[in-house]
């Protein structure tokens, strides 16, 4: 079953999406101007770990990456995730 995880912010500060193991099928993005999104391979909720995901957005940004055209993408220890620079929200829809 497909769930939805969220968060909202801009901060350098690591935050868990996720403590599971899961795999990413989309993330949903609205993205201000100059914002870093990094999607790590951490249930911690430390910018520690393999980078699952990362994408500068040098200007606004609203839209969705798939990533079901691969078969997601695998975290096998959950997912931490930090947004440098600016303001992001993001919603991942894991399995």
């Amino acid at each position: 079953m497909a769930v939805a995880k969220s968060y909202t912010g801009g901060t350098t500060a690591a935050t868990s999406l996720t403590a599971n193991p899961c795999t990413i099928q989309a993330l949903a993005l609205n993205a201000a101007a100059t914002s870093v999104l990094t999607l790590w391979d951490n249930n911690a909720g430390t910018a520690t770990g393999n980078i699952l995901y990362q994408a500068t957005f040098a200007a606004a940004f609203n839209g969705v990456v798939d990533f079901t055209s691969i078969g997601g993408i695998k975290a096998a220890a959950g997912i931490a995730i930090t947004v440098a620079t600016a303001t992001c929200q993001t919603t991942a829809i894991v399995f």
